[in-house]
């Protein structure tokens, strides 16, 4: 007898975080993030989700402002939105999430992200994290956070 078990579930996840110009640097900004996940939970440990996430970091907005190529004239202009596709390996109520994402709008001159961390699941629809978001090997920010997840779909099935 072989069973299995597939939860479908939508995330909404809003962080925010302090980012700098430079490593060391006392002067902070603020950053945040909105995203809405798709989740599939597959099994015991193993979670895959894809999603859509818009950024606001106000040290881009300082560290572009003086380029005439990107040519920031309002703080709005900072915005970014990408999409993202990740995996979480999950141990009881804490997940690890692994996350890469492409910025579909964006005008600063990178489009990859990541997403390292941990979550935790508080009860059936709230979720903690503490994350960090990084371009490759530079760290952007920590995010601290909290998701809201609404269930889409429970599918059992059973094989003989």
């Amino acid at each position: 007898l072989i069973c299995c078990a597939r939860n479908f579930h939508i995330v909404t996840y809003a962080s925010a975080g302090c980012s700098s110009l430079e490593r060391g640097s006392a002067k902070k900004y603020p950053a945040g993030v909105v995203s809405v996940n798709y989740e599939t939970y597959n099994g015991k440990k193993t979670e895959w989700n894809a999603g859509v996430e818009v950024l606001y970091d106000a040290s881009l907005y300082q560290r572009y402002l003086s380029d005439t190529i990107i040519g920031f004239t309002k703080p709005a202009q900072n915005i970014q939105v990408g999409v993202k596709a990740g995996y979480e390996l999950v141990v009881g109520r804490l997940s690890m999430p692994v996350e890469m994402g492409y910025y579909v709008y964006t005008r600063v001159p990178y489009h990859f992200f990541h997403r390292i961390g941990l979550r935790y699941q508080i009860n059936d629809r709230f979720v903690a994290s503490v994350t960090l978001r990084t371009r490759w090997s530079h760290a952007d920010f920590f995010e601290f956070g909290f998701g809201y997840k609404i269930p889409v779909l429970r599918k059992k099935c059973s094989i003989n």
